[in-house]
């Protein structure tokens, strides 16, 4: 059962998507997002690029988020992700229009949604592709070319495997174990910011 763990939509139950289509972030890991991000979640812009069923979103968004794109590239998951953004805003209180407005989902493959936002910096981004999906060094420099990210932008990674070697050429990088699933820290380093 997914559940929003806190902010102002806490103990909000989830919809999961068919395991085989994607795989759900351990609420551990998700804690240890969280934490590490702080308060940095306030008023900041936050992106989800491989959402599975909108959870960390979703809970960007309950912390204090100011906008929070979300986006898979399954059309499924794409489903389930507007399902639980109702479920999650679905009593009417003062705050629903305005959260309402506060959260895009996409359907878009990862590359596709980079070039369409091109020029839009986000503040955080969260990417948890499929693990067997090695290519994050292509994201990151598409990211990077496309101006999605500075100096300032907060970058997350989810895998069960090493990063690219190369992205400590490019990268600060720190990584953090939950089990199987690593959580990997990363922005950019000064002499890469134009």
């Amino acid at each position: 059962m997914l559940i929003i763990r806190s902010g102002k939509y806490k103990n909000k139950r989830l919809n999961e998507v068919d395991p085989s289509i994607t795989r759900p972030s351990k609420d551990v890991l998700k804690l240890g997002l969280f934490n590490i991000i702080g308060n940095r979640i306030i008023n900041s812009s936050f992106l989800d690029l491989y959402g599975g069923s909108g959870q960390i979103g979703l809970e960007a968004l309950s912390k204090g988020a100011r906008l929070v794109y979300i986006n898979d590239s399954s059309f499924k998951a794409y489903q389930t992700i507007i399902k639980n953004k109702d479920i999650t805003l679905n009593n009417k209180n003062n705050d629903y229009m305005e959260d309402l407005d506060k959260i895009k989902i996409t359907n878009l493959n990862d590359f596709d949604f980079i070039n369409k936002f091109k020029d839009y910096i986000f503040n955080i981004i969260f990417l948890d592709p499929p693990y067997n999906y090695n290519k994050e060094k292509e994201v990151l420099e598409s990211l990077k070319i496309n101006n999605l990210i500075n100096k300032d932008t907060l970058i997350f990674i989810e895998k069960d495997t090493s990063l690219n070697e190369e992205l400590n050429n490019i990268y600060n990088i720190k990584e953090y174990k939950y089990g199987r699933s690593i959580l990997y820290f990363l922005t950019l380093k000064e002499d890469e910011v134009k």
